[in-house]
């Protein structure tokens, strides 16, 4: 299933190969930290250590199960123009509020240790 976004893309998102229906927002975010290591007794700066942690956010509404509910090892997110694949993935938190009609809606917070970027 395919959504639309405030610019007009449309995006396709797959949990663990399969695609995911009824999001109705997306957030994703890459934190990046760096540690400086210092030479012994000067502490003058010899190498730089970084590092990414990528959390992607989903909003959406289901009937019935929720795709989170099992374990997620991968999260692909494709517009457009390029195709992101998050691996090594952990469901952070999930919070689910129950609406009429049998409906569920989900806050999933996943994080990831890595992502590759495919430009199509």
């Amino acid at each position: 299933m395919e959504f639309a976004f405030d610019k007009g893309n449309d995006v396709l998102i797959r949990v663990n190969g399969a695609v995911l229906g009824g999001v109705l927002k997306l957030k994703r975010t890459v934190k990046t930290d760096a540690d400086n290591i210092g030479q012994f007794l000067t502490d003058k700066p010899v190498a730089r250590l970084e590092s990414r942690a990528y959390t992607v956010e989903l909003w959406l509404r289901c009937e019935g199960g929720c795709v989170f509910e099992n374990a997620v090892s991968s999260l692909s997110v494709s517009d457009a123009d390029k195709t992101e694949i998050y691996t090594l993935c952990t469901v952070k938190s999930l919070e689910s509020t129950a609406q009429a009609r049998g409906t569920v809606e989900y806050h999933a917070v996943i994080s990831a240790a890595e992502r590759s970027v495919l430009f199509e």
